[in-house]
């Protein structure tokens, strides 16, 4: 398997789900020191998996590819918050915000029970989505 398949396989371990009704704040690490630091600001989330997260971040924060992101996740319907660390494996313009970038993420860090824990949270709300659909 090639460096290519490799990456797309691991993209599609764990499934998207956009709009997940999870609350994330992030951010961005430019100095070891900057890990210690508890200043976060608030995000959009355009969808979440086991394995990332993409964001809407202001057009004025760098965050070319490579850039880490501290994060805290609020898994809001099952009051469960975790940290994780993503690494920024593409970015693109917001073609619905002209002051947006859409950022995607990569967990660098995250613990595997908080991992399994987002995939959980995730499962549920799809079934319970369907359910909504079915009704």
């Amino acid at each position: 398997m090639n460096m290519k398949d490799s990456m797309q396989a691991n993209r599609r371990e764990h499934f998207r789900l956009n709009k997940p009704g999870v609350r994330i704040r992030y951010k961005i690490v430019s100095e070891p020191e900057d890990f210690l630091v508890e200043d976060f600001t608030d995000a959009s989330i355009e969808n979440l998996s086991g394995n990332g997260v993409t964001l809407q971040l202001p057009l004025e924060e760098e965050a070319p590819i490579g850039t880490r992101i501290r994060l805290k996740i609020e898994l809001v319907k099952a009051n469960a918050a975790m940290d994780a660390i993503g690494e920024v494996i593409r970015q693109s313009e917001d073609a619905r915000s002209k002051d947006q970038n859409v950022v995607h993420l990569n967990f660098k860090v995250i613990e595997e029970s908080d991992r399994d824990r987002i995939v959980g949270y995730l499962f549920n709300e799809q079934i319970g989505r369907a359910k909504r659909v079915k009704s």
